[in-house]
Order: structure tokens, then sequence, then C-alpha cells
């Protein structure tokens, strides 16, 4: 049978997957994030980890539990009125029936915390691992379940620390400039945070996106969706040449009333067997991949789209 909890926040901090504000030493939240720095430490003893952000830490205390607070509020506050009350003494039983639940079921409260993290192998590029933890009262690691695994190519690792640093995306020489900045960082937080179905896509965009505009000084959708067709293709094709690659333009997709739906973009290029090959990619609004297909020559009329 399934448990329901109820969920606590321990502490409100206002954090980022980019940076994370300086908290007390002696603070839960501080206890938690070494606990856990303790235990990657351990785990990749032989590699090099090394830690980006933590989430809030979060408390978990288990539904019997807390109604056995509660049960006891109510009873102490009955006594009060009548040290020989019938009611508080039938929550007497309710109570130890719940407490001898507990006991049986082994119910505890148990904690959950997010951290951003990198581990790397000898000359191997870093991966990037985003985690949620569950820890004992003692500090004790319980589970661990890997939101995003994603191994860095070419020069992403810089693009991630710039994005955990904060750099500027562009020079700032107003306080326009210094909002553009921001709102960027909170945009790309917002598309972490809320993709659902690839987070790996989305890093990939992120990273894309940062990388775009720092060269460029402005959000080039056209670059953008490139680099990202690019980063897809190193993952998971053999590429002869990266230099010989085509592109199309990259077009708006809309449904019947003429809504964006997303975009798309073709490209052109020649596998390890000198063998040319085509892809067909889609993207949502926010340059996240979100289908590729195969496609059939003759491919010039694509790369005329």
């Amino acid at each position: 049978m399934r448990k329901e909890y109820n969920i606590l926040l321990c502490l409100l901090m206002i954090t980022s997957i980019g940076f994370t504000q300086f908290r007390s030493k002696n603070s839960s939240q501080n206890k938690a994030e070494n606990a856990v720095a303790v235990y990657l430490s351990e785990v990749f003893k032989e590699s090099t980890y090394t830690p980006y952000t933590f989430g809030d830490l979060i408390k978990i205390i288990p539904t019997e539990i807390t109604e056995v607070e509660l049960f006891k509020k109510k009873r102490d506050s009955l006594y009060r009125i009548d040290s020989s009350s019938v009611d508080a003494l039938n929550l007497n039983k309710k109570i130890n029936d719940k407490v001898n639940l507990i006991k049986e079921n082994k119910l505890h409260t148990i904690y959950e915390i997010d951290h951003f993290y990198t581990v790397k192998e000898l000359i191997e590029k870093p991966t990037l691992y985003h985690s949620v933890f569950t820890l004992y009262p003692d500090g004790k690691v319980k589970n661990v379940v890997n939101e995003l695994v994603y191994k860095f190519i070419d020069n992403e690792a810089d693009y991630y620390y710039r994005y955990y640093r904060r750099s500027p995306l562009i020079i700032e020489t107003d306080m326009e400039d210094r909002q553009y900045n921001i709102q960027t960082y909170a945009f790309l937080d917002e598309l972490y945070l809320n993709e659902t179905v690839d987070k790996e896509a989305a890093m990939s965009t992120i990273l894309s996106t940062i990388q775009t505009i720092s060269s460029t000084g402005y959000y080039d959708t056209t670059l953008l969706a490139r680099l990202v067709v690019s980063k897809n293709l190193k993952r998971n094709k053999d590429v002869s040449n990266f230099k010989d690659i085509s592109f199309s333009s990259v077009q708006p997709i809309k449904d019947s009333s003429n809504a964006l739906l997303g975009y798309k973009l073709f490209v052109l290029f020649e596998n390890k067997d000198k063998e040319k090959e085509m892809l067909y990619f889609e993207f949502d609004y926010n340059y996240i991949i979100r289908n590729t297909l195969v496609v059939e020559p003759p491919y010039e009329p694509y790369l005329k789209q």
C-alpha cells in the first residue's frame, strides 16, 4: 500500500541551478550538503567529484507520525480540562495503536535534497549529474535518483561553469544589459526545471544558448539550432567531418490555426563510412529537440527549404 507523506520545507532559500546562497555552517541544510558530499566522494573515490549547487532540504514526515503528534496535542488539551476525560483515554488508545504501527512498519522521518555535480574520469570529459538524495535522520544516504546524467562534449564544461557562476552573457554597459543577463539566466533555469520529458535535451539547449549569446552578443536562433543539432550528432552519430555538414534554414512549425508549435531543420552529413546521411530535427519553441527522423534521398530539395 502506498504511503502518504506530509512534506515540509525545512528552510526557505533562494536557489537556482547555476548559483546557491551561502548558509549557516550549523544548519540542517549544511549538514545534509556535507553528508551528500562525503557520500559522493566515497562513491567516486577513483574519480574527481566536483560539487556545484544544492537545492533546499525537504523534511518528509510519514502521515502516521504527524497523526500521533496531533492526537497528543488534542489529548493534552482535554486533560487540562478534565484529568479523567473519556475522550482523552480514547485518544491514548489511538496513540498507542499508531505508535505500534509506526514501529512495525519501521516508519521514520526522512529528508530529501537535490544536487548538481560533475564526475571526471582521468582524461575523459566530465559528466554532469543532477541527483535527488534521500537521507535518514542521521544523515546517511538511503536512496539516490538521477534526474540528469549529461556527458559534456567539446567545451560544454566551460559553459556550464559560466552558467553556475552567472557570468555575464553580454558585456554590461548599463542596467538594461544587466537585466538582460539576469532575465536570460532565469529563463534558462525555468527551461530546465519545467522540463519533464528529456532533461538531457534541455541541458544541451541551455548550454548551446549560453554559447550562442556569449559568442554573438545576441539570441541567434539559427546558430542555436545548428549548435544543438551538431551536439546531438556528436553524441549519437559517427560523423566523419563536421566541417562538411550542411543545414537547411530553420523553419517554423505551425498548426492549422497558424499557432507556432516549434521549429524544424534538416542536416546533411557524411558518416564514418563516407556515406551521405540526412536527418530531420523538430524542436519545441525553446529549441529543445523533440523528434528526429531519417530522411531518404534525394537530399538537395530539403536543403533549399
